[in-house]
């Protein structure tokens, strides 16, 4: 349960610091949270593997198949986001994070 807290604080923390909203249209309320990979290592830093997304961009645009890699040897742990739509991402956080908007 307290891991559960600590990742609950942190998709918080990454929520207030994008502004609620959207890391990759820029414009939607962010509803979600999105994983750019499911590996172990840097799973909660802020703006690396974590990112505020709304409903339609999580589901269309950051699993669409132009950006999300799909690993049949091992789909639970192995599938991620390409490194272009990962830096896509990290760049939207840094303009909300900054109070950029459009």
């Amino acid at each position: 349960m307290k891991n559960y807290k600590k990742k609950v604080a942190i998709a918080h923390k990454q929520h207030r610091q994008a502004h609620s909203k959207c890391c990759c249209c820029l414009r939607s309320e962010a509803t979600q949270i999105h994983h750019t990979e499911y590996t172990y290592t840097n799973h909660e830093k802020l703006g690396i593997n974590w990112f505020p997304l709304c409903d339609k961009c999580h589901h269309e645009v950051a699993h669409s198949s132009n950006n999300w890699i799909k690993n049949k040897a091992d789909p639970v742990r192995k599938n991620k986001n390409t490194e272009d739509f990962k830096a896509r991402l990290q760049l939207g956080f840094k303009l909300l994070y900054e109070g950029i908007t459009w």
